[in-house]
């Protein structure tokens, strides 16, 4: 323990804050992807809404996250029966092309959201991808749901 690096143990090693700068560094100096997350994130949203099928919403923190979150519209469903079909709409989607995120929670959590399938958009995202995909992810889900 007599290295530098352990000095502090709350302190973050070089290399992390070396990358996190980098990292800032490169978000500064592409205002271009930002500014594209925030389009691909507008579009996602609307196709979203058009296409998902009634027996699910989605929500997403603001409009400027890329961060979407489905879940089931029934809320008397129980939720472990809620979070299958979550995981089973969540692989089937990946089969199709589509990777999407059912989160698993620890039991033992006293609050726990809802079952849901997270996704997201990217920069790297072009409009006919995020329909595609969107779509793709709508007859997944009332194919399991139906």
């Amino acid at each position: 323990m007599a290295s530098t690096g352990y000095c502090f143990s709350a302190a973050s090693p070089p290399y992390f804050s070396t990358a996190a700068l980098e990292a800032i560094k490169r978000i500064e100096d592409s205002s271009n992807l930002t500014q594209q997350v925030l389009v691909n994130s507008k579009i996602m949203e609307s196709e979203l809404k058009a296409k998902l099928p009634k027996k699910v919403t989605f929500a997403t923190s603001a409009v400027t996250i890329p961060i979407f979150h489905i879940k089931l519209a029934d809320s008397m469903i129980d939720v472990k029966k809620s979070a299958t079909l979550m995981s089973e709409i969540a692989a089937k989607a990946l089969q199709q092309g589509v990777a999407v995120v059912a989160p698993k929670y620890n039991e033992r959590d006293r609050s726990q959201p809802a079952p849901s399938i997270r996704l997201t958009v990217s920069a790297n995202h072009t409009e006919a991808d995020i329909k595609q995909g969107v779509q793709i992810l709508a007859n997944v889900i009332q194919q399991v749901i139906a």
